[in-house]
C-alpha cells in the first residue's frame, strides 16, 4: 500500500504543480474576468459528472473482491454491470447537458450577454467532455482494483500535461472559453482510448466476457446509490460553491475565489493520494466474519498518521507563504482580502482533509450509507454558509463558509468503529500533530508581516511533523527507499493476475 501510495503522491505532486503553475499564466493572458467565465463552465461540468452514480468506486471495490476470490464469472458479471451502466449514464448526462445548456446559461444573471453565450457554447461542447470522462472513470476503477498505481499515475499525469499545457497554447493563439472546452474534448478522447487499451491488457488472461446477472446488478446498484450520495456531496463542496459565488458576486470575484480554493484544495489532493490505495487493500482484507482485525487496525493507524502529517504540513506551508502564492497566481496588485482568504482556506482544508481515512474505511467496509449521510450534511451546511457569507460579507464570507464541511470529521469516528478502534486510541495517535499545527499557525499569525521568519517557521513546522511520523512508525528510510527504487524498476513489468 505504501509503495502504491508513493506512486500516487509522486504523480499527484507533478499534476498539482502543472495545474497550479498554469493558472497565473492563464490569468495574465486572458484576464481575471475571462478566467472566471472558464471556471464557471468547468464547475458546471464538474457538477454534471455527478450522474456517474458512484460506479467508479463500486468498480474498484467489487472488482477487488472478484480478484481476491479468483472468480472469472463474477468478474465478468461485475464488468458487464459497471461498464454497461456507465455507458447509459454517460450518454444520458451528455444529452441533458447539450440540450439544457441554454437554460443553465440563463441562470447566471451577473454575466454579460457575450459571456452567457460563450458559456452556452462551451457547455454544448462540454457534453462530449462529460461522456469521455465518465467512461474513463470506470476503467480507472478497474486499474485501481489491480493496484497498478504506477501506470495509472503515468496516464493521469499525461492527461494533466495535455489539458493544462494545451490550455496555455490555445489561450496564447487567441482562444477563450469555447476553444478551451474543445481542447478538453480532444484530450478526453485521447485519454479514454489509452485507458481502454490498458484495461484490455490487464484483463487479457482473465477470460472476461459479457455476462449479465440481476443479483450482481442489484448489489452494485445498491452500493453505488449510497456511494453516489457521497460523490454528490463532494461535488457540491468542490464545484457548486463556485456556481453560487459566481451568481452572487460575479465572474471577477469568482476568479479570485477560484484561485484561493484551487490552491487550498491541493492540500486535500496531495494528502489523500498516499493513502488512496487503502480502498482496494482494505476491501480485500475486510469481511464481516473476519475474526482477527489487528492487521486492519495496524494498516488504518499507519494511513491515518500519514494523512495527518501530509495534510497539516501542507496547510502550514500554504498559510505561511500565502502572500507569495497570491502574487504569483494573480499579480502584484492583489485584491483586498485575498491573502487572508487563502490563509483561512489553508487552515480549513488542512483540517477538512483529515476525514480521508474515515472515508476510505467506510467505503471499504461497505458502510457507504454512513459516509453518504455525513458528507451530504457537511456539503449542504457548507453551501448554505457560503451563500450567506457571499451575500453579506463578500469574498471573505464565501471563504469562511467552507468551514461547514468540517462536519465530515464524523466519518473518521464511524470509520474507526467499523474496524474496531475506539475513539481514545485514534485520537491519541494524532494528538501531537494537531497540537503542533495549532502552535505553528499561532506563531504564523504573530509574525504575519515577517516573510523570512515565516519561511523558517514553515520549514521547522514541517520538519518536526515529518520527524514525528518517521519515529512513530519506525520507518527505516534507507530500506524503504531501496524497496521503492526496486518497485520503480518493475513498474512497467508487473506480474499478470490470473483468474481461473
Amino acid at each position: 500500500m505504501l509503495k502504491n501510495g508513493f506512486y500516487n503522491a509522486l504523480g499527484g505532486i507533478v499534476r498539482m504543480l502543472i495545474s497550479i503553475l498554469v493558472i497565473p499564466f492563464l490569468i495574465r493572458i486572458i484576464g481575471l474576468q475571462e478566467y472566471g467565465v472558464w471556471v464557471l463552465a468547468s464547475a458546471v461540468l464538474g457538477f454534471v459528472q455527478l450522474v456517474e452514480a458512484g460506479l467508479s468506486i463500486s468498480t474498484t471495490v467489487f472488482v477487488s473482491q472478484n480478484l481476491r476470490e479468483n472468480n472469472s464469472i463474477a468478474l465478468s458479471q461485475t464488468l458487464t454491470v459497471v461498464v454497461g451502466g456507465m455507458f447509459v449514464l454517460a450518454t444520458f448526462a451528455a444529452t441533458v447537458l447539450y440540450f439544457g445548456s441554454p437554460i443553465i446559461a440563463n441562470l447566471l444573471p451577473r454575466l454579460e450577454p457575450a459571456e452567457r453565450y460563450a458559456i452556452l457554447l462551451a457547455l454544448q461542447v462540454g457534453s462530449l467532455v462529460i461522456w469521455f470522462q465518465l467512461m474513463q472513470r470506470v476503467f480507472v476503477g478497474v486499474e485501481q482494483a489491480h493496484q497498478r498505481y504506477g501506470i495509472i499515475n503515468l496516464l493521469v499525469g499525461l492527461e494533466a500535461i495535455l489539458t493544462n499545457v494545451g490550455l496555455l497554447i490555445v489561450a496564447w493563439i487567441g482562444g477563450r472559453t469555447v476553444a478551451f472546452m474543445k481542447w478538453y474534448a480532444v484530450a478526453g478522447l485521447i485519454m479514454l482510448l489509452l485507458h481502454t487499451i490498458f484495461v484490455w491488457w490487464l484483463l487479457r488472461y482473465q477470460k472476461v466476457r459479457p455476462h449479465w446477472n440481476y443479483r450482481r446488478a442489484r448489489d452494485v446498484a445498491r452500493y453505488s446509490g449510497l456511494t453516489w450520495i457521497s460523490t454528490l456531496s463532494g461535488a457540491l463542496f468542490t464545484q457548486f460553491d463556485r456556481v453560487i459565488v459566481g451568481a452572487i458576486l460575479g465572474p471577477t470575484i469568482l476568479g479570485v475565489y477560484a484561485v484561493i480554493t484551487t490552491v487550498a484544495k491541493k492540500i486535500n489532493f496531495v494528502s489523500v493520494l498516499p493513502i488512496q490505495p487503502l480502498l482496494p487493500t482494505l476491501s480485500k482484507m475486510y469481511s464481516d466474519e473476519t475474526p482477527d482485525r489487528q492487521p486492519m487496525i495496524v494498516l488504518v493507524k499507519k494511513a491515518l498518521q500519514l494523512n495527518v502529517v501530509v495534510s497539516l504540513g501542507a496547510g502550514i506551508s500554504v498559510f505561511m507563504f500565502a502572500n507569495i502564492i497570491m502574487q504569483i497566481m494573480i499579480s502584484d496588485v492583489i485584491p483586498e482580502g485575498a491573502v487572508w482568504g487563502l490563509r483561512i482556506a489553508a487552515i480549513i482544508y488542512a483540517l477538512y482533509t483529515l476525514n480521508a481515512v474515515g472515508y476510505f474505511t467506510l467505503m471499504s467496509t461497505k458502510a457507504a450509507h454512513i459516509c453518504a449521510a455525513i458528507q451530504i450534511s457537511g456539503a449542504l451546511l457548507s453551501l448554505l454558509l457560503i451563500a450567506i457569507g457571499s451575500r453579506y460579507y463578500g469574498l471573505m464570507g464565501a471563504v469562511i463558509g467552507n468551514v461547514g464541511n468540517l462536519v465530515t470529521w464524523l466519518m473518521v469516528v464511524w470509520g474507526m468503529k467499523r474496524v474496531g478502534i475506539v475513539n481514545q486510541s485514534w485520537i491519541r495517535w494524532i494528538i501531537f500533530p494537531l497540537v503542533w499545527f495549532s502552535t505553528v499557525i499561532f506563531v504564523g499569525i504573530l509574525t504575519v508581516d515577517r516573510v523570512i521568519i515565516q519561511a523558517v517557521v514553515a520549514l521547522v513546522g514541517d520538519f518536526i511533523l515529518l520527524g514525528w511520523l518517521i519515529n512513530t512508525q519506525q520507518i527505516n528510510l534507507l530500506a524503504y527507499i531501496s524497496k521503492l527504487s526496486q518497485g520503480l524498476k518493475n513498474i512497467f513489468l508487473p506480474k499478470p493476475t490470473h483468474v481461473n
